[in-house]
């Protein structure tokens, strides 16, 4: 197998990295939400930090541009998000952003078309609870598509059914013979995260390698 060619730089400079247009299958990113967590400490152009709502908002449309741009017609684009809280202003708690729909509305801008909407549970996030806010357990994962057709192949994750399955009165056709189709709630955990044995911090949101596969 050939070894993966791995990129590190700046998500807004993706269309320099030399691959033709329209020649990408899938694309699958999780960007900064916002000024939540600095990534890079040394850095002074990171996405989110320094920035306006508005100014992120239009960093990460030229960035979904970009994808959309080397993605091939029928491709896909899996875009990972969580909500947030905004400052707040005069006292008490901020207003609750749905950043998710608001990237989802800069996405179908330039082109990209909303397919579904996935919840993801996991076992912790950003921001948890505190004062007047509920345990946060759950991120956004959207799927978007280039064009009218894309590859929709969901028996490949399909749940098999047992011997106990009860069928519905009158409703046979219900129960496939390839399994039931993945639902749109996942239940994937993140990695368990520490310090005792690292001298760097690891990454703030790790993705699970089965939520990508």
């Amino acid at each position: 197998m050939d070894t993966p060619l791995v990129i590190q730089g700046d998500a807004r400079r993706i269309g320099e990295l030399g691959f033709e247009p329209a020649s990408v299958d899938c694309i699958i990113t999780s960007p900064p939400y916002f000024n939540l967590k600095r990534y890079d400490q040394e850095s002074t152009v990171e996405v989110g930090q320094g920035q306006t709502l508005e100014e992120y908002f239009q960093d990460l449309e030229g960035i979904f541009r970009s994808c959309w741009e080397l993605t091939k017609d029928g491709g896909v684009f899996w875009l990972i998000a969580d909500s947030l809280r905004t400052p707040a202003v005069g006292g008490g708690l901020g207003e609750l952003e749905p950043l998710p729909f608001r990237l989802a509305d800069r996405a179908r801008a330039v082109g990209w078309r909303l397919q579904e909407i996935i919840i993801w549970e996991k076992n912790k996030t950003l921001p948890y609870s505190g004062q007047g806010k509920l345990r946060n357990l759950i991120e956004y994962v959207l799927l978007l598509r280039k064009g009218r057709e894309f590859k929709h192949r969901p028996f490949r994750l399909a749940e098999r059914h047992g011997a106990e399955a009860e069928w519905l009165s009158g409703w046979p056709e219900r129960y496939h013979p390839l399994g039931r189709r993945p639902s749109n709630v996942w239940e994937i955990p993140i990695p368990t995260q520490g310090m005792w044995a690292h001298q760097e911090r690891l990454h703030f949101c790790p993705l699970p390698p089965d939520l990508v596969a």
